[in-house]
């Protein structure tokens, strides 16, 4: 930064990256036709965050975690209260985006 010049701006900060998925949990379709996907993704300081998202990458959930197996079972979790409602079909988990029939 330069401190002599009166018209001086910071730079923009660099958006983040996108996070690492690690490992894709299930997808399903929701009673408006949206399909909503649950991964587990690489977070910061050794740490995993599983999180739920439209597949426009608009995130419904997140929860950060210390291990994989909190991780899988937060999901498991999450897809069982999705089971109990009773209006969602279980989609086939993809590498891609969401595929809807």
């Amino acid at each position: 930064m330069d401190w002599a010049r009166h018209d001086h701006r910071a730079a923009p900060r660099p958006q983040p990256p996108a996070p690492l998925l690690i490992e894709a949990r299930w997808c399903v379709l929701g009673p408006s036709g949206a399909a909503i996907a649950c991964g587990i993704y690489r977070a910061p300081q050794h740490r995993v965050e599983v999180r739920c998202a439209y597949e426009d990458g608009e995130i419904i959930r997140t929860q950060l975690l210390e291990a994989m197996d909190a991780a899988r079972d937060l999901a498991d979790a999450w897809l069982q209260a999705i089971r109990e409602k009773g209006s969602f079909t279980e989609l086939p988990i993809t590498d891609g985006p969401v595929q809807t029939p």
